[in-house]
């Protein structure tokens, strides 16, 4: 994330990193300064961020993003995780159903995910698998980094 390749990534639109499992840490910047900035500005120009789970990547996601997303109850949910029927195309050829292999799968509350976040996966009360739309917006005051908006209005801010 500190790499100018990254810098140059981030303030361009359409890439994919995939982050592999972070077992037992994750990157630590601080997140309001320039590398947890750019971070977030990688996701907001229209690029995607995939993490593959586990409680490392959910802290990930609080920390940089400023997210509330909490494991479920005992940090385990029973599954099995049915595909929903309104995932993005390239998901309609996946596994219908996701199970639970011993605690290898880490779930969330639904009740826990910022608005507009759609659940790809799931049981009635929990999700291994779900899309978070991260928006952002010039600060309105001058200088000062951009600000995040709530997914529901991202179409006011697009260029």
């Amino acid at each position: 994330f500190a790499s100018q390749r990254f810098r140059r990534i981030s303030e361009a639109c359409c890439s994919t990193i995939v982050i592999p499992p972070m077992e037992w840490e994750f990157p630590v910047f601080n997140t309001h300064k320039i590398i947890g900035q750019r971070i977030r500005n990688f996701v907001a120009n229209g690029n995607t961020l995939v993490l593959t789970g586990g409680i490392a990547a959910l802290e990930f996601i609080n920390s940089y993003f400023f997210f509330n997303i909490e494991l479920v109850d005992g940090n385990y949910s029973p599954g099995p995780f049915r595909r929903l029927g309104s995932v993005p195309k390239p998901f309609k050829y996946a596994p219908k159903v996701l199970p639970q292999k011993g605690i290898a799968v880490t779930a969330v509350k639904k009740t826990s995910l910022p608005s507009g976040t759609q659940v790809l996966w799931g049981t009635p009360r929990s999700t291994p698998v779900f899309q978070i739309k991260f928006c952002e917006a010039q600060s309105p005051d001058e200088g000062m980094p951009p600000v995040k908006v709530i997914s529901l209005f991202c179409w006011l801010y697009m260029p």
